[in-house]
C-alpha cells in the first residue's frame, strides 16, 4: 500500500506547483504583452550646444525613470527627462531611455539616436557694389540655422602676395555687421574682399566665408583721379626732403611760450586744412593755412600775448597774437589788451568765410613762415599719410613742361562742405637714362620751405591754376581747385635733352606737407 502511495503524492505536488505557477503567470504575460504595446520614446528639442532636449514618452501616469546615452554609453548623472547639450556632446549621438515597472518587473524603452550638429551660418552681404572711396562700408548679416549667431566678421583684403586683415565688426543682436575700410591711394577699380566668420563658440557655430568684389570711384573732391603710374619712391631716386634747403626757419624755430593745440575746440584734437601755405591766390602766394570751422565758432589764441589788432570792418579782420596772425576773425578783443592762450576768446568765424586763416611771422608781420614745419609745428596732434596725385605731365617742343598735381588728406570731416584737397608743399623733377643713371640733378619747380613773394608767383604755376575761392565754400559741398605747375621752363630750367639718345625717363616728384612723397615716370624717345 505504501508503494502505491508515492505515485500520489507526487502527482500531488506537481499539480500543487502547476497551481501556484498558473496563479502568478498572469501578471507576467501581461508585463510581455505591455512592453509590446508601448512605443519607443522619441528625443524632442533642439539637437546643438545649450539645447534642452527632453524624452518623450507615452507610458500613462505610472512612474517612469530616465537615463541618456551618448554613442551608446551612458552618460554619468543624466538621469532626467530633460538633458542640456554641453560641447562634449557636438558631434556625436544622443539617445534617451525610459524605464517603468510592471508586475514587479522594469521594462525599459530606447530612443533613435539624434546627431547633435553646429548651427550652419553663411555670411550674405547686401554692400553697395559700386562706392566713392576713399572710405567704403560693407554690409550684410550672418545667418543661422538656429538661434543668431555670436561673432565677429572680418575683412581681408585679398593682395597679390599676400592677405591682411584690414576691418572687423561684431555681429550685432540681429545678425548684422557693418565693416569701413578705408583704401589709401586709392586707384579706382574692382577691389576684392573675403569676407569670414568666426563665431565666438565654435562649439555651436560653423564658421562662414564670403567673397566680395566692389567698384571703388574716386573721392568726389579729387580733381582727377589717381592711376596706377603714381608710385612710392626708392633709395634709386636719390631724394632729400624738401625742407633741406637750409632757408630760415625751414625747420624748428619754435615760438617762444607756445602751447600745442589748436586754435579751435576740441583744443586737442586734430582739425580739417582747407588750403595750405604757397597756394595760388589772385594777390600772388597764400600766405598760411586755412582751418575749416563751423558758424559761429569761437577762436582762441595759441599763444599768449598782447593783441595787435591788423584789420577791423569786414572779413579780412585779423589780429595778431604772439607770433601768429588770426585772419577772417569777428573780433571780440582790442588793441594792447592781453590775450590767455586757450582761455580768451579771440573772435568769431564768420558765416561766410567758415574757416580761420592762421600765419605763422618771425619778426616782421610778412615775414611768413610754413606753420607745418618739422620742429617747429604747435597745431598738435596732425596727421596726413596720404600721398600726393601726379597727373600726367604735358611736354612742349621747347623742353617747357607743365604737370598738375593736388594733396588729398587723409583726415576728411565734413563740415558745411567736403574737405578739399591741398595744393602740394613741393614739386621736382629729374631725368635719367634707360638704365637709371641721373642726367642732372633733382630740378624743383616748386620748394615750400618758406613762403614765396607774390611776384614770383608766374614762375610757379600755370595760367591756369586757381583755387576754388570763398564763395565756392559758401555755397557749395564739393570745391575742386586746379593746381598746375611750372614743371619745367619756370623755377626749374627746360628739360634738357640734347645729346642724349635712346629712352629717357623724366620723374616728376610731388612732397605733401607731411613729407610724402609720390613718384611718377614719363618715358621720353629722343
Amino acid at each position: 500500500m505504501l508503494r502505491n502511495a508515492a505515485p500520489a503524492v507526487n502527482f500531488l505536488l506537481i499539480v500543487v506547483v502547476l497551481a501556484l505557477a498558473l496563479n502568478g503567470a498572469p501578471s507576467a504575460f501581461a508585463a510581455r504583452a505591455r512592453a509590446a504595446e508601448v512605443s519607443s520614446p522619441t528625443v524632442e528639442g533642439d539637437p546643438y550646444k545649450g539645447g534642452t532636449l527632453r524624452c518623450s514618452e507615452t507610458f500613462g501616469d505610472g512612474p517612469v525613470s530616465f537615463g541618456w546615452k551618448r554613442d551608446g554609453e551612458v552618460v554619468t548623472g543624466a538621469t532626467a527627462e530633460t538633458y542640456v547639450v554641453s560641447g562634449a556632446d557636438v558631434g556625436h549621438y544622443l539617445a534617451c531611455a525610459a524605464t517603468i515597472v510592471e508586475g514587479g518587473l522594469p521594462m525599459t524603452v530606447q530612443s533613435a539616436s539624434v546627431e547633435i550638429v553646429h548651427l550652419i551660418t553663411t555670411v550674405a552681404d547686401h554692400s553697395h557694389s559700386v562706392q566713392r572711396g576713399a572710405v567704403l562700408t560693407l554690409r550684410g548679416e550672418v545667418l543661422s540655422t538656429g538661434p543668431t549667431a555670436v561673432g565677429h566678421v572680418s575683412l581681408i583684403a585679398l593682395g597679390v602676395h599676400h592677405e591682411a586683415v584690414v576691418a572687423r565688426s561684431p555681429v550685432d543682436e540681429e545678425g548684422r555687421y557693418v565693416l569701413i575700410r578705408t583704401v589709401r591711394e586709392l586707384v579706382p577699380g574692382r577691389i576684392s574682399f573675403r569676407l569670414e566668420f568666426r563665431p565666438s563658440d565654435a562649439e555651436l557655430y560653423t564658421a562662414a566665408e564670403d567673397a566680395v568684389t566692389l567698384t571703388a570711384l574716386s573721392p568726389l573732391t579729387y580733381p582727377f583721379a589717381r592711376v596706377a603710374a603714381d608710385r612710392h619712391v626708392t633709395f634709386a631716386d636719390r631724394l632729400v626732403p624738401f625742407w633741406s634747403d637750409g632757408s630760415f626757419c625751414a625747420v624748428g624755430c619754435r615760438p617762444v611760450g607756445v602751447v600745442n593745440g589748436w586754435p579751435l575746440k576740441p583744443f586737442h584734437q586734430q582739425h580739417a586744412l582747407r588750403a595750405g601755405l604757397n597756394e595760388r591766390r589772385l594777390s600772388g602766394f597764400h600766405v598760411g593755412i586755412d582751418i575749416m570751422t563751423g558758424v559761429p565758432q569761437e577762436i582762441y589764441a595759441i599763444q599768449s600775448g598782447i593783441a595787435h589788432v591788423l584789420h577791423v570792418g569786414d572779413s579780412a579782420a585779423r589780429v595778431r597774437i604772439g607770433n601768429y596772425i588770426y585772419w577772417h576773425v569777428n573780433l571780440r578783443v582790442h588793441d594792447g589788451q592781453y590775450v590767455h592762450a586757450y582761455r580768451t576768446v579771440v573772435g568769431y568765424s564768420f558765416r561766410w568765410t567758415r574757416h580761420l586763416h592762421l600765419s605763422e611771422v618771425a619778426g616782421s608781420d610778412s615775414r611768413y613762415l610754413n606753420p607745418l614745419r618739422p620742429g617747429g609745428r604747435t597745431l598738435e596732434p596732425w596727421s596726413d599719410v596720404e600721398p600726393p596725385v601726379i597727373g600726367r605731365p604735358s611736354i612742349a617742343p621747347d623742353g617747357s613742361a607743365v604737370v598738375e598735381v593736388f594733396d588729398p588728406q587723409s583726415f576728411v570731416p565734413k563740415i558745411y562742405y567736403e574737405t578739399p584737397v591741398l595744393a602740394p608743399a613741393a614739386v621736382a623733377y629729374r631725368l635719367f637714362k634707360e638704365n637709371d643713371t641721373p642726367i642732372g640733378d633733382l630740378e624743383w619747380a616748386l620748394r615750400g620751405s618758406h613762403w614765396i613773394p607774390n611776384a614770383l608767383a608766374s614762375l610757379v604755376f600755370a595760367p591756369s591754376a586757381h583755387s576754388p575761392g570763398f564763395l565756392c565754400f559758401a555755397r557749395n559741398i564739393v570745391c575742386k581747385p586746379v593746381w598746375t605747375y611750372r614743371l619745367a621752363g619756370g623755377f626749374a630750367p627746360r628739360l634738357q635733352l640734347e645729346g642724349v639718345h635712346g629712352r629717357v625717363r623724366l620723374t616728376v616728384y610731388a612732397w605733401d606737407w607731411a613729407g610724402n612723397v609720390t613718384a611718377r615716370d614719363t618715358w621720353l624717345h629722343r
